[in-house]
């Protein structure tokens, strides 16, 4: 079952929706398998995840439990890198492995936070799905394109992991000679953990265990920004094509269906900005995870490589970012694209059709913006790539003079 309300009422929380029959064909079906792989790496712990009028979210709960234990790990792991910056000193790299676990911690907490709201969210989402599904249907390519985006997204995370891996073996077993051992491979690629804890099995498997799951979680966390801004542009894009099927026929098209659109394309604006107050932090973790990280690669290219296999993972883990950092960008700013699409098409509207449901909707149009933001302190939209390309070359250079200078005074 699903609930509905009637449209002038959508967003109305006070009012009792009534049961209608269950319709398949809504983002908590179309999410199920994305969130089902979340929650494995103890994210989202909602549960009756695949029915959307018993999405519930309780404390007391196994999958809370489940989160909570990774939420320990990536706390033990994130400490420890931090002991060992202040053990060692400023060095950026270990500043770079100490924010990379101390990001997944955050978003674990981001995303518990959020799935306390997960059930009201999803059951709006459902209502307006129903509710548009009678006049649009559902967008025929969605499902197709997050198993696409899905897919793409999971191939380069585990070539980007291989690549990592046979680079760091070649490296090591290059410095230790004739010397190279398991051990020897698990104190190189995790010095911050074995500074402080003995190595055994059970601290070696703790270590693959916490890369791991942070590597995910960074995955996760941009894929979810990627198919909600999917979900959500296409809802718009749905707008402008309705409009485009009756242009010819605008001047037979009564004050209700003009009507119609207005309020279809209100409670999707209403929605993205419901959504923004949940997704604000993530959209703006994943800007900064992304951008950091593209910029410590860029610093550490500067001292070289020694073989072919430091060149490959260079280029492909560059590569890798550069993709992630403009298919975050451009897929949230499809929403502000398509959100505005529908104006130009208004504008075409002759002047013996044209009435304040129109009239309404362009002022909506032109003045409500809608986007989804980092924290209030971005919008997200095309231009934002121009902007993070400027900020990546004047943090770089910066971030040069800044060690060039630390370095010199630890020389003195």
């Amino acid at each position: 079952m699903v609930y509905v309300i009637p449209q002038e009422n959508v967003f109305n929380v006070n009012i009792k929706p009534k049961y209608v029959k269950e319709s398949r064909e809504n983002i908590v079906n179309s999410l199920k398998f994305f969130v089902i792989c979340s929650q494995f790496l103890g994210i989202l712990p909602v549960e009756n995840i695949t029915v959307p009028n018993k999405l519930r979210f309780r404390w007391k709960s196994w999958k809370v439990l489940h989160t909570l234990f990774f939420i320990g790990m990536t706390t033990v792991a994130s400490t420890l890198c931090l002991l060992d910056w202040f053990y060692v000193g400023y060095v950026f790299n270990s500043l770079g492995i100490t924010i990379f676990y101390s990001s997944a911690l955050v978003t674990l907490i981001l995303y518990v936070n959020l799935a306390r709201s997960w059930p009201k969210l999803m059951t709006l989402w459902c209502r307006i799905d129903k509710i548009m599904n009678n006049s649009y249907g559902y967008p025929k390519s969605l499902n197709r394109r997050f198993r696409i985006v899905s897919a793409t997204y999971s191939i380069l995370a585990l070539g980007n992991f291989l690549i990592n891996t046979v680079y760091k073996s070649i490296s090591i077993k290059e410095s230790t000679r004739n010397e190279y051992n398991i051990n020897k491979y698990y104190f190189k690629s995790f010095p911050q953990m074995f500074r402080f804890i003995p190595f055994s099995a059970v601290s070696a498997t703790f270590c693959c265990i916490v890369h791991i799951h942070t590597l995910l979680t960074w995955l996760i966390n941009d894929l979810f920004i990627i198919l909600i801004s999917i979900a959500l542009a296409l809802r718009f894009k749905q707008i402008s094509e309705r409009l485009v099927r009756n242009q010819r026929t605008f001047q037979n098209k009564s004050l209700h269906f003009w009507k119609e659109i207005r309020e279809d394309y209100d409670r999707l604006s209403l929605l993205c900005k419901e959504l923004d107050k949940h997704l604000s932090y993530m959209i703006l973790l994943s800007f900064s995870m992304n951008i950091f990280f593209l910029l410590v690669k860029l610093y550490n290219s500067l001292e070289g490589f020694a073989d072919v296999s430091g060149q490959v993972y260079f280029v492909y883990s560059f590569v890798y970012l550069i993709i992630k950092i403009v298919s975050v960008s451009l897929y949230a700013a499809w929403i502000n694209d398509e959100s505005v699409g529908p104006a130009s098409i208004l504008n075409s509207v002759p002047a013996s059709s044209y009435n304040i449901e129109i009239r309404r909707l362009l002022t909506q149009i032109n003045f409500d913006n809608v986007a989804l933001t980092g924290c209030r302190m971005f919008k997200v939209t095309r231009g934002i790539i121009l902007s993070i390309a400027g900020a990546v070359v004047t943090y770089e250079l910066v971030l040069i003079q800044f060690n060039a200078a630390t370095g010199l005074d630890t020389t003195e």
